[in-house]
């Protein structure tokens, strides 16, 4: 984490990612890097490492720039990855933890992400806008997907899972901000396995019980509707407010429903009419006139000007959307109106309550919120065919959901 800002502005690094992101297998990937100069004798050179080797097992989870987790290195998780190990003469090395100074063998296949804590058998997980991104740039993550999740524990309780471990001992997971942590951060899903399997190991500070009246083929929402809560919680959104959210997609919809629970008269403005209905089921008006908060959940040139044009003087625009191409606001009208900026990403803790606590009790209030965002099931056996529709607009797909016992 603390070397990604540097990866950024590196040049070099930048073409090295650029150019094997065009690819699609590691193998292709390890011809490209050999051509650019960033092999030797099977180890890649990086420029801020001071002349630390990665073995070119790595290489490709490397490409997706995550940061020093990434760098130095991941586990083989299946017979795939161990035959690919083989191949290029590589052993399997056991890895040292710094924190705990205790040596971890993966040497063994785990089916699940393997620690101290508690057993959990999926019950739904979703399929995500950034799990559709690491797909389609052609960079699989050696780690079992899915961050959108939930379950039951061995003695019947449901939960949901809170997708973030951090090393709840800095400023920031002490003041509650433990998705900013940068001492010791693991995202399920994304640098540990995920949750699309039968079952997973989970800390047990990670899990939020569920009221019984929710069901848990939808509980996976809880994720993005606490994705949408924290936006609003930080910037003390009230029931007085006027909120208008721009983007129908799952984050969207969740921010729709966030809103009604708060209390907030509500407009969506939506590309397709899928999501146009949804946005009905879920008590959403169209945009119309200025707004108090202004919700932009795409993060694009165009919604931004949108959402600077339906902003009121002195109101928030809240970023859910991330604007992979820069914050490109009208800065006169942003300056002349003291319209504030909150980029919010994924949840935390505010006086001591959890986004995804609130994100459970707004689920348990509103069941419709399950038929109005989930779209398509599937079972883990066609995940093939659930990413196919996750990603195809024809499909009139929302959130596409695993049920891993169907």
């Amino acid at each position: 984490h603390k070397l990604s800002s540097e990866f950024s502005k590196n040049m070099e690094f930048n073409k090295f990612k650029t150019e094997c992101s065009k690819v699609g297998t590691t193998e292709e990937a390890i011809a490209n890097a050999e051509k650019l100069g960033f092999f030797t004798n099977k180890f890649v050179k990086h420029p801020f490492i001071n002349g630390k080797k990665i073995p070119i097992y790595f290489a490709n989870f490397v490409l997706m720039d995550y940061g020093s987790g990434a760098i130095f290195g991941c586990p083989a998780h299946d017979q795939r990855d161990l035959d690919f190990a083989k191949k290029y003469n590589l052993e399997i090395i056991e890895v040292v933890s710094d924190k705990e100074n205790k040596k971890k063998n993966f040497d063994k296949i785990s089916e699940a992400y393997t620690g101290e804590g508690i057993l959990v058998n999926i019950s739904s997980a979703g399929i995500c806008g950034s799990d559709l991104h690491l797909l389609n740039a052609g960079v699989h993550s050696p780690h079992v997907a899915g961050h959108e999740i939930a379950g039951i524990t061995p003695n019947g309780t449901p939960v949901a899972i809170e997708p973030i471990i951090s090393c709840q001992a800095c400023n920031s997971c002490k003041s509650g901000d433990y998705h900013l942590c940068k001492e010791d951060f693991q995202g399920m899903g994304m640098s540990i396995n995920g949750g699309m399997a039968e079952q997973i190991m989970v800390p047990e500070n990670c899990l939020i019980p569920l009221d019984k009246k929710i069901l848990l083929k939808d509980a996976c929402l809880i994720e993005p509707l606490a994705v949408a809560l924290h936006g609003f919680i930080r910037t003390k959104t009230k029931a007085t407010h006027r909120v208008a959210v721009i983007g129908g997609g799952t984050i969207g919809l969740a921010a729709v429903a966030a809103a009604k629970f708060i209390g907030c008269q509500v407009d969506l403005h939506a590309r397709y009419d899928h999501q146009k209905e949804a946005g009905n089921k879920l008590g959403a008006g169209l945009v119309e006139g200025l707004y108090d908060r202004v919700i932009d959940c795409v993060g694009t040139k165009e919604t931004l000007g949108l959402s600077a044009r339906t902003a009121k003087p002195g109101s928030w625009i809240v970023l859910l959307g991330i604007p992979m191409e820069g914050i490109l606001l009208p800065g006169m009208k942003i300056i002349m109106n003291e319209i504030k900026l909150f980029p919010s990403i994924m949840y935390g803790a505010t006086s001591g309550v959890k986004d995804f606590e609130q994100a459970a009790k707004l689920l348990a209030l509103n069941p419709v919120i399950g038929d109005a965002m989930i779209t398509h099931r599937f079972s883990l056996e066609d995940a093939e065919e659930a990413f196919r529709v996750a990603q195809d607009k024809s499909s009139k797909s929302i959130k596409v959901v695993f049920d891993p016992k169907a």
